[in-house]
C-alpha cells in the first residue's frame, strides 16, 4: 500500500526498481530488518539514488546504516548522479555534503534529479543510463549534452528549470516538485 502511495515519489526521484529490490533483500536478509521496516527504509534509500551493490559493501564496511547510506549514495553511479540545488545548479552527492555538511542528505533529497539527453533524443537520469546502457552508459553518460527540463507552471505555461529558477527564487524547488511535467 505505501509502496503505490509512493511510487510518484520514487519514479520522481529516479529510484530503480531493481535497485529498490535488492535494497529490500539486504536490508531483510542482512540487517535483519522487519519486511514492514525494510520496505520503508529501502525505499527511502532507492529514492536517494542508492545502488544496492554500494550499500552493501559500505554497510559491511562501517556497520552503520545512516553511514553507510551517505557513503554509498555519494559513491553509486561512479559518482555521476547530478540533483539541482537552491542555487539551479546541478551538484554531485558529494558536493551536497561538501557545502550542506550534516543537513546534505535533506537538501540532496529534496533536489530535482538532473538529466542528459542520450543518442534517442530523450532525457535520462545517471541510474537511467546505467540501467539502459548496462557496461556503455558511463562513456554515453559522460557524451551526452545536459537535459532542459520543463514543467508547467500555476499559470498553465511551461518553463525551464532555470525559469523557475528566475522567477520563483527561494522557492523554485517546491513549485518545481508541484509542476506537471
Amino acid at each position: 500500500k505505501e509502496s503505490r502511495s509512493r511510487a510518484p515519489e520514487l519514479l520522481e526521484k529516479d529510484a530503480a526498481s531493481a535497485e529498490l529490490a535488492d535494497l529490500y533483500s539486504i536490508m531483510v536478509d542482512r540487517l535483519g530488518m522487519r519486511p514492514s521496516e525494510a520496505q520503508k527504509t529501502a525505499m527511502t534509500v532507492a529514492a536517494a539514488g542508492c545502488e544496492a551493490d554500494k550499500f552493501r559493501e559500505f554497510y559491511n564496511r562501517l556497520r552503520d546504516r545512516q553511514r553507510a547510506t551517505d557513503e554509498a549514495v555519494m559513491a553509486s553511479f561512479e559518482m555521476q548522479a547530478y540533483r539541482y540545488a537552491e542555487d539551479g545548479k546541478y551538484y554531485t552527492a558529494s558536493q551536497f555534503k561538501d557545502y550542506f555538511g550534516y543537513n546534505w542528505m535533506a537538501k540532496w533529497m529534496a533536489s530535482p534529479v538532473a538529466q542528459k539527453v542520450a543518442e534517442d533524443g530523450r532525457a535520462y537520469s545517471a541510474s537511467q543510463f546505467h540501467e539502459f546502457f548496462k557496461f556503455g552508459w558511463l562513456t554515453k553518460w559522460n557524451a551526452a549534452k545536459w537535459a532542459t527540463q520543463r514543467r508547467i507552471a500555476e499559470d498553465g505555461k511551461v518553463y525551464t528549470l532555470d525559469e523557475f529558477v528566475s522567477y520563483f527564487k527561494s522557492e523554485w524547488q517546491q513549485k518545481w516538485a508541484k509542476a506537471p511535467v
